[in-house]
């Protein structure tokens, strides 16, 4: 018998937020710019595809620089993949719209980790500060879900 290859639990694929995001990213350089202020937010170290991003921000574009030394053979190939597969020409806010995604994906991650630890509290109740931080995270995907939804 063909011994087990340990494979991760889930199966590694790019979101549609990150395939876009990467697809503007290498469409138009010049976007790079316009994320640049928000590289260091906390929230890109749970996006799989954020080493590939960071490098295609550093290299402006420039795909097989950006992928040459990814450690990540996996992810090469999905950003590849995105590439290959990119749509009609991407504006900012196709990119603006792909992080708003990943950020909501993130906060709702945050919320799901609250709302456990607030179950695990009991009869006794939660304690306020963590009640206090789901609001606060519950009026951050508001305003997110606002500024992604056009108006009607």
């Amino acid at each position: 018998p063909v011994g087990r290859q340990s494979v991760p639990s889930e199966s590694r694929k790019l979101m549609e937020a990150e395939k876009q995001l990467i697809q503007a990213l290498v469409q138009n350089a010049s976007m790079a710019d316009a994320i640049q202020q928000l590289r260091d937010d906390e929230f890109w170290r749970e996006v799989w595809s954020w080493p590939a991003v960071l490098r295609l921000l550093d290299s402006a574009g420039d795909v097989e620089k950006a992928l040459s030394g990814l450690e990540d053979e996996q992810l090469a190939g999905e950003v590849r993949a995105a590439i290959m597969d990119a749509p009609g020409t991407l504006t900012v806010e196709h990119m603006f719209s792909s992080i708003m995604e990943l950020y909501n994906a993130h906060l709702a991650k945050k919320e799901r980790e609250i709302q456990e630890q607030i179950i695990t509290c009991g009869p006794e109740g939660a304690p306020r500060e963590l009640l206090a931080k789901r609001q606060e995270i519950l009026l951050e995907r508001n305003r997110i879900r606002k500024g992604i939804m056009p108006n009607p």
